[in-house]
């Protein structure tokens, strides 16, 4: 992505909300970058897309706010304005400061479990648009362990040594021993069926939250929003790769909420060890040949021995993590 913003889109922008007084980088990705465009007192966030989106991002994202906030759901931003054949949206830039991965508390935990709740009331009325399913949406069990033996194939033609042989030695006698549980055990193969499902904004946690002076949370990033398995939702809540969790806070929240899905417990626990493995993987992206995000997160071969260290780190505490819920929930 571009560290600045083109003339082109500058000069639209003006004509659109008034000359700036300033620009500023908010965010940056491998996908997109988010500004705040200053005019006067008022400010917006301007968010660019990648010129080749095959995803569809700008058109997803600006139509799930949009219709968020006319069914009055207000914790995400305004959608005011998007060209699609320049990839670039304007919408209301919220207020607060990013959760602290160490101080995430009760309130942070219950206000994303309410935004769990009113995505799946939503989803269940008459006024839902099309949306398409999520990006990486999976609906029964072979199409999780697809996606994953996919990982694992392009991981595994990775020019650095050190990142294919832990995948050979560490995360392939795990995942191999789990596939073949799930694919032999019932009702591990339930089929999420379309009245089961929930409108999700697939990015799941708290980096993508801001919380306001008062401690309300705010919901941003919603260009892979769409259909998806509402098990899937809570247990990547759970695995959030940026923040460790205080499982034991969970689960009264779980409780409730497992309960009202099929076979909601085994679901969940059976969900948690598949995206365990494809954490890892993901994890291990700088490794792939086409990674986009090499210069802004320094020396590659420092950055794959930090997220070596944090995936072992992670698949550890993992088995600590399963066997609370196992037997808490």
């Amino acid at each position: 992505m571009k560290s600045y913003i083109p003339p082109e889109i500058e000069h639209k922008l003006g004509t659109l909300l008034g000359k700036s007084t300033s620009i500023a980088l908010l965010a940056k990705g491998g996908n997109s970058s988010v500004w705040n465009y200053r005019v006067s007192n008022q400010s917006y966030a301007v968010k660019l897309y990648p010129i080749e989106d095959k995803s569809l991002r700008i058109e997803n994202e600006f139509a799930a706010l949009t219709w968020l906030r006319k069914s009055d759901f207000f914790l995400v931003p305004a959608a005011i304005f998007k060209d699609e054949r320049h990839r670039f949206a304007v919408y209301e830039l919220l207020p607060g400061n990013k959760v602290p991965a160490e101080g995430v508390t009760d309130s942070h935990i219950k206000q994303y479990f309410d935004l769990f709740r009113s995505l799946k009331r939503l989803s269940r009325t008459d006024s839902t648009p099309q949306f398409r399913s999520a990006k990486e949406a999976c609906f029964d069990i072979q199409s999780h362990i697809e996606l994953i033996d996919k990982r694992f194939i392009t991981l595994r033609e990775t020019p650095w040594k050190n990142v294919a042989i832990y995948c050979n030695e560490r995360i392939a006698p795990l995942w191999n021993i789990l596939k073949k549980r799930l694919q032999v055990r019932q009702p591990c193969n339930h089929l999420v069926m379309p009245h089961e499902r929930i409108l999700s904004p697939s990015d799941v946690g708290f980096h993508n939250t801001l919380e306001g002076d008062s401690g309300l949370l705010h919901f941003f990033d919603f260009e892979y929003f769409g259909w998806d398995d509402p098990i899937k939702f809570l247990a990547d809540f759970t695995l959030q790769p940026q923040y460790d969790l205080p499982i034991t806070k969970l689960i009264p929240h779980l409780q409730r909420l497992l309960a009202d899905e099929t076979n909601g417990k085994i679901r969940y626990l059976n969900m948690l060890q598949l995206l365990n493995i494809k954490w890892s993987l993901i994890f291990l992206n700088p490794a792939l040949r086409d990674y986009k995000c090499i210069s802004q997160e320094g020396d590659l071969a420092q950055l794959l021995e930090v997220r070596l260290e944090r995936v072992e780190q992670r698949l550890i505490r993992f088995d600590t993590i399963l066997n609370t819920l196992e037997h808490s929930i």
